[in-house]
């Protein structure tokens, strides 16, 4: 449906008057927006068209959006229906007219699913269902779809800004049905989309040939490598206070078996970092800090607290 100059696929009631419009933007510009929009994954505004337009025309950039993924096309258009029906007061007209534009989209639908969603009696929506028949607007259906029992879940994200908002629909629409059917936090729904990808990761085979190259699993201290022949140290030492002497051990090693052009690339936790990079920059020079960046709300590291800071 077009409005304003702007193809709106859900908008699928009225207009409000102009009136009601002016109310409901200067009710905006005092209060805020009450009650969210809904978008779906891919941003398409499914209920608050007109609370979007007065934002738009308030120039209000940031205000919550509820993000919902997993519905059908159908689905969609359903929840639209019952969502705006229980805030808007319609004339008979106006309901009349959606039940023909509704019969239109879905002829299948029964008269008793189509009058419990736009809230009329079934036998008006029988009445039209013939007119339009009549008219060759819609076709005769031997079949009727009526409601079938099911719910369907609802999964989504609550923002409040046009970023998150951006967010919140990346990472429903990557999700897709592995997303809880439930209510998310942006941060939760984020971490769940990095746990996926490591899942998938997890599952992938890589084959990597080794000819030529050996793996040694033992300690560093005990293996016996003549001077400058390795070119790559790729190692993870202990983190705890108690191990800090490890890493003059590493790096008095590297500095001896390390070739030129050679690198000593070593995991590191947070809280003896100084430390760690002190011992090394007694034998090595330093290149490069990268940050692995790790999910979830567990602490890694226990050692450190409010009171020894």
């Amino acid at each position: 449906m077009k409005k304003n100059g702007h193809y709106q696929p859900y908008q699928l009631l009225p207009e409000l008057s102009q009136q009601e419009f002016e109310a409901l933007k200067a009710d905006i510009e005092t209060r805020g927006v009450q009650v969210p929009v809904d978008r779906d994954e891919l941003g398409n505004v499914l209920d608050g068209h007109h609370r979007v337009r007065a934002c738009n025309e308030s120039g209000i950039k940031n205000y919550p959006v509820r993000v919902i993924s997993g519905f059908t096309e159908e689905q969609k258009r359903h929840h639209v229906l019952s969502v705006n029906l229980n805030r808007r007061h319609l004339t008979a007209d106006q309901k009349r007219t959606l039940v023909a534009e509704e019969l239109k989209q879905s002829p299948g639908f029964s008269d008793r699913l189509l009058a419990k969603l736009i809230g009329v009696d079934h036998k008006t929506v029988g009445s039209i269902r013939r007119q339009l028949q009549t008219r060759g607007e819609i076709p005769h259906v031997k079949e009727l779809r009526g409601e079938d029992g099911k719910t369907y879940p609802t999964r989504a994200v609550i923002v409040h800004s046009a970023r998150e908002a951006e967010r919140a629909q990346n990472a429903l629409k990557e999700l897709g049905d592995a997303a809880p059917a439930k209510a998310l936090s942006l941060q939760r729904a984020e971490e769940l989309v990095r746990i996926q990808r490591w899942e998938k990761a997890a599952q992938t085979k890589t084959q990597v040939s080794l000819k030529g190259i050996e793996l040694l699993h033992c300690d560093f201290r005990k293996l016996k490598l003549k001077p400058k022949s390795i070119r790559l140290i790729l190692t993870d030492p202990l983190y705890q206070k108690e191990h800090l002497g490890l890493w003059d051990d590493l790096g008095k090693f590297a500095k001896r078996v390390l070739t030129k052009d050679g690198l000593l690339l070593a995991y590191s936790g947070i809280a003896h970092l100084p430390d760690e990079m002190q011992w090394l920059g007694a034998h090595l020079k330093f290149h490069w800090l990268n940050a692995l960046v790790r999910g979830g709300h567990r602490p890694l590291h226990h050692e450190r607290s409010a009171s020894n800071i």
